[in-house]
Order: structure tokens, then sequence, then C-alpha cells
């Protein structure tokens, strides 16, 4: 039941029909399937269309937190960790539910108890910022060094800046690096741009564009707004790679298009003056405008 309820949710291999589709989600949680529970939770709490952005009959799912809670509860008793995890965050807040910090912590030890490195992560947080707990810099390190060997991204940044500057923690820079090209090598998009930028900016090693711009270009080509300025910068230099300015001004879009500012201004350059690109001055100016509103002062000049 719930199975074939998220196949019609997402139009899996049948037609979409998400009004049909939450009826048998919420009909299997309701029976007790913990993934359902969770799933119709979700739906609930993020405020998800019933029909996703397709208005049928105007009829919506709307935003309820406090149902949402109940599904997350029993889903959590079940033992679902990322229900655990997001029961624990309500709790912990008071979101449409009564604030109750002592059992919110309660969740999240049987959450990590469990391997979830959400919750990993989490208590790391509180434990480096005293949310609620002591403030304990040493076991954050490792809850974070915990977390980052599961995949977690947020984790392995986090622990990545207390090895680079010593933060609680013995500073050891080449660990710091290493873990995040571990990391990056293990395909995730934020520590391929971290690596990156470690090998361009840091005085502390050798400087290695071609391997920097390897990895830019993986972070960009995996949807990095940031990576991608900063390959479409090497490419335009020819720095560590061919000189390649439309190949340049293809990433520079891109990145600009997803709200990058300094992204923006170098489109914009580019088309003014028709550098490696067909000239427009038109669109130029709606590049430079662009950035200036996002408080770049090269497009202000």
């Amino acid at each position: 039941m719930f199975v074939y309820g998220v196949m019609l949710f997402k139009g899996d291999g049948i037609d979409m029909d998400k009004e049909e589709a939450i009826k048998y989600i919420k009909s299997s949680a309701d029976l007790g399937t913990v993934n359902a529970m969770f799933y119709y939770a979700n739906l609930l709490y993020e405020a998800m269309y019933i029909y996703g952005s397709i208005l049928l009959k105007g009829e919506h799912l709307p935003c309820d937190k406090k149902e949402a809670s109940k599904y997350f509860k029993k889903s959590a008793k079940n033992g679902d960790t990322d229900s655990m995890f997001l029961y624990r965050k309500m709790l912990l807040k008071g979101d449409w539910i009564p604030l109750q910090k002592t059992k919110g912590n309660q969740y999240i030890e049987k959450s990590i108890e469990k391997g979830n490195d959400n919750s990993m992560y989490l208590y790391g947080k509180m434990l480096l910022k005293g949310d609620g707990v002591p403030i304990n810099k040493k076991e954050a390190a490792q809850y974070f060094k915990k977390s980052a060997l599961k995949g977690n991204e947020d984790a392995m940044f986090k622990l990545k800046k207390m090895l680079m500057i010593g933060d609680g923690i013995k500073k050891n820079e080449e660990f710091g690096k290493k873990f995040i090209k571990k990391s990056a090598d293990f395909g995730k998009t934020k520590s391929m741009f971290l690596y990156g930028k470690i090998l361009l900016n840091e005085s502390n090693y050798v400087i290695n564009k071609n391997e920097a711009a390897k990895y830019f270009k993986m972070a960009a080509d995996d949807g990095n707004s940031a990576s991608m300025y900063y390959y479409g910068k090497l490419l335009y230099k020819g720095d560590g790679v061919f000189m390649d300015k439309k190949e340049a001004a293809w990433y520079f879009k891109e990145s600009a298009d997803k709200g990058n500012d300094m992204s923006m201004f170098y489109y914009g350059k580019m088309l003014f003056n028709g550098d490696g690109i067909e000239r427009d001055e038109k669109e130029a100016i709606k590049y430079f405008y662009s950035s200036a509103d996002k408080g770049n002062s090269s497009s202000m000049c």
C-alpha cells in the first residue's frame, strides 16, 4: 500500500495522481507502517501539495505541523531514526507542540544509538554552542567525526574547520585536508568545493591549480554555484587548465542564474565586451544590475 502510494505520488512507472497517493500513504501510516508514517508526516510538516505544483480541483495538503508531530512520534517509537531526529527538533523548538528539551534530548540520544548521522551532527552542534548541554568542543568534534564518517557533509565541514584552526581540539591541518579530500573523493559536493579551495588558496600547501580545477569542475557539474564561479575563473585565465572563454562564460552563466553575484558580474563583463562570446550590452546590464542588487561593489561602478 505504501509503496504503491509513493509510486502514485512520484509518477514512478504509473500515471501520477497525488490526491490518490496521499490516501494510500495515510492509510498505510494509520496501519502502523513506519516508512509511511515518516513520509506522511513529512508531507504535512513541509506543506507539500497533494498535487505537487499541479493544481487539481484546487485542493492542497495544508501545512499541519501538529498533525505531523503525531506521525513523527509514532514512527519514532517504532524505531525510525529520521523521525526521531525530526520529532526531537520539534520538541526542542516547541514547534507547534509543547517545548520539552529533556524529552527532545532523549529522542536524539536514541537516534544516535541507532546510528543516525543527522542526530550525531546536531548533537555535535549542541555541544559546540552549549545549546541545552554544557559546551564541550572536544566531544563535539567526536560526534562530528562519527557523523562525517557516515557521509554527512555538514559534519565534515565543521570538523575540517575545527581541525584547521584548532578550535577546542588539537590543530591538525594535514589531517583536516586529508579528511576533506577523502570526503570529496567519496563524491560529496561541498567537500569537493572545499578541497578545491584548499589546493588553490591555503598558503601552507603547494598550490596545485590543475588539481583544484579538477575538484571545482566535479562540484560545478554537480550543481555547486560557487564551484562554477571558481572553475569559470580558471578557464577564463587559463590558470591550471587550458584557456576556454566560451566554456568559462557557460559556467559563469550557470552560476549567475543560481544567484552567484560574482558570476553575474563576470558574465555581464564578458557580454558587455564581447569577450569570448557574442557582445550583448542590453543583457550585460541586466546581469550587472542583478549583481549590484546583491551588494557586489564591482557592478556598481
